[in-house]
Protein backbone atom coordinates (compact mmCIF):
# COMPACT_ATOMS: atom_id res chain seq x y z
CA UNK A 1 0.00 0.00 0.00
CA UNK A 2 1.25 3.47 -0.91
CA UNK A 3 0.61 5.34 2.34
CA UNK A 4 0.75 8.81 0.80
CA UNK A 5 -1.74 7.84 -1.88
CA UNK A 6 -3.99 6.25 0.75
CA UNK A 7 -3.79 9.46 2.80
CA UNK A 8 -4.81 11.51 -0.25
CA UNK A 9 -7.72 9.15 -0.88
CA UNK A 10 -8.81 9.33 2.77
CA UNK A 11 -8.72 13.14 2.69
CA UNK A 12 -10.84 13.14 -0.47
CA UNK A 13 -13.41 10.81 1.13
CA UNK A 14 -13.72 13.05 4.19
CA UNK A 15 -13.88 16.27 2.16
CA UNK A 16 -16.48 14.90 -0.25
CA UNK A 17 -18.49 13.02 2.39
CA UNK A 18 -18.43 9.75 0.50
CA UNK A 19 -16.55 7.11 -1.42
CA UNK A 20 -18.32 7.66 -4.75
CA UNK A 21 -17.70 11.41 -4.83
CA UNK A 22 -14.07 10.90 -3.84
CA UNK A 23 -13.63 8.21 -6.48
CA UNK A 24 -15.07 10.48 -9.14
CA UNK A 25 -12.86 13.41 -8.07
CA UNK A 26 -9.74 11.22 -8.06
CA UNK A 27 -10.68 9.37 -11.25
CA UNK A 28 -10.60 6.02 -9.43
CA UNK A 29 -13.16 3.28 -8.98
CA UNK A 30 -15.33 3.37 -5.89
CA UNK A 31 -14.09 -0.12 -5.01
CA UNK A 32 -10.48 1.08 -5.29
CA UNK A 33 -11.16 4.00 -2.96
CA UNK A 34 -12.90 1.69 -0.48
CA UNK A 35 -9.95 -0.74 -0.57
CA UNK A 36 -7.42 2.04 0.04
CA UNK A 37 -9.31 3.37 3.05
CA UNK A 38 -9.78 -0.16 4.43
CA UNK A 39 -6.05 -0.86 4.01
CA UNK A 40 -5.24 2.39 5.79
CA UNK A 41 -7.57 1.50 8.67
CA UNK A 42 -5.98 -1.94 8.89
CA UNK A 43 -2.48 -0.45 8.91
CA UNK A 44 -3.45 1.97 11.69
CA UNK A 45 -5.49 -0.66 13.55
CA UNK A 46 -8.37 1.76 14.01
CA UNK A 47 -11.62 2.78 12.36
CA UNK A 48 -11.28 6.15 10.63
CA UNK A 49 -14.79 6.50 9.21
CA UNK A 50 -18.38 5.93 10.33
CA UNK A 51 -20.18 4.40 7.36
CA UNK A 52 -23.93 4.48 6.84
CA UNK A 53 -25.93 3.82 3.69
CA UNK A 54 -26.27 7.55 3.06
CA UNK A 55 -23.27 9.13 4.65
CA UNK A 56 -19.63 8.82 5.63
CA UNK A 57 -18.18 10.81 8.52
CA UNK A 58 -14.87 10.62 10.38
CA UNK A 59 -14.57 9.00 13.78
CA UNK A 60 -12.73 10.98 16.45
CA UNK A 61 -9.52 9.18 15.45
CA UNK A 62 -10.40 9.81 11.80
CA UNK A 63 -10.90 13.53 12.41
CA UNK A 64 -7.50 13.79 14.12
CA UNK A 65 -5.88 11.75 11.36
CA UNK A 66 -7.59 13.89 8.70
CA UNK A 67 -6.23 17.12 10.23
CA UNK A 68 -2.69 15.73 10.28
CA UNK A 69 -3.02 14.36 6.73
CA UNK A 70 -4.12 17.75 5.42
CA UNK A 71 -1.17 19.43 7.15
CA UNK A 72 1.39 16.83 6.03
CA UNK A 73 0.14 16.60 2.45
CA UNK A 74 0.10 20.39 2.21
CA UNK A 75 3.70 20.55 3.41
CA UNK A 76 4.71 17.78 1.01
CA UNK A 77 3.05 19.54 -1.93
CA UNK A 78 4.78 22.81 -0.99
CA UNK A 79 8.14 21.05 -0.67
CA UNK A 80 7.77 19.37 -4.05
CA UNK A 81 6.76 22.66 -5.66
CA UNK A 82 9.77 24.48 -4.20
CA UNK A 83 12.17 21.74 -5.26
CA UNK A 84 10.63 21.69 -8.72
CA UNK A 85 11.05 25.45 -8.98
CA UNK A 86 14.70 25.18 -7.92
CA UNK A 87 15.35 22.51 -10.52
CA UNK A 88 14.11 24.91 -13.20
CA UNK A 89 16.23 27.79 -11.88
CA UNK A 90 19.52 28.10 -13.80
CA UNK A 91 22.60 27.75 -11.61
CA UNK A 92 26.32 27.15 -11.97
CA UNK A 93 29.07 29.11 -13.67
CA UNK A 94 28.80 30.94 -16.97
CA UNK A 95 32.17 31.88 -18.47
CA UNK A 96 32.22 34.56 -21.16
CA UNK A 97 35.28 35.71 -23.07
CA UNK A 98 34.99 38.75 -25.29
CA UNK A 99 37.26 41.32 -26.91
CA UNK A 100 38.08 44.18 -24.53
CA UNK A 101 36.32 47.01 -26.38
CA UNK A 102 33.25 44.97 -27.29
CA UNK A 103 32.97 43.39 -23.82
CA UNK A 104 32.97 46.69 -21.96
CA UNK A 105 30.55 48.44 -24.30
CA UNK A 106 28.06 45.65 -24.91
CA UNK A 107 28.25 43.12 -22.08
CA UNK A 108 28.16 45.41 -19.04
CA UNK A 109 24.45 46.28 -19.20
CA UNK A 110 23.50 42.75 -20.28
CA UNK A 111 25.39 41.08 -17.45
CA UNK A 112 23.79 43.33 -14.83
CA UNK A 113 20.28 42.39 -15.93
CA UNK A 114 21.29 38.73 -16.32
CA UNK A 115 22.60 38.70 -12.74
CA UNK A 116 19.31 40.12 -11.45
CA UNK A 117 17.28 37.56 -13.37
CA UNK A 118 19.44 34.53 -12.50
CA UNK A 119 21.07 35.13 -9.10
CA UNK A 120 22.26 31.51 -8.76
CA UNK A 121 24.49 31.79 -11.84
CA UNK A 122 28.06 32.86 -11.17
CA UNK A 123 29.42 34.96 -14.01
CA UNK A 124 33.07 34.90 -15.03
CA UNK A 125 33.96 37.50 -17.62
CA UNK A 126 37.25 37.31 -19.44
CA UNK A 127 38.31 40.21 -21.64
CA UNK A 128 41.07 39.67 -24.11
CA UNK A 129 41.75 40.47 -27.71
CA UNK A 130 43.61 37.15 -28.08
CA UNK A 131 42.01 34.12 -29.68
CA UNK A 132 40.97 31.53 -27.09
CA UNK A 133 41.14 27.76 -27.58
CA UNK A 134 37.87 26.65 -25.94
CA UNK A 135 39.03 23.05 -25.52
CA UNK A 136 42.31 24.01 -23.88
CA UNK A 137 40.78 26.68 -21.62
CA UNK A 138 37.94 24.41 -20.45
Amino acid sequence: MDTLEAMRVFVAVVERNGFSAAAQALDLSTAGVTRQVAALEKRLSTRLLHRTTRRVSPTSAGAAYYAQCVRLLGELDALEASIGAQALEPSGTLRINAPVSWGIARLGPLLASYRERFPLVELELGRSDLLVDLVEEG
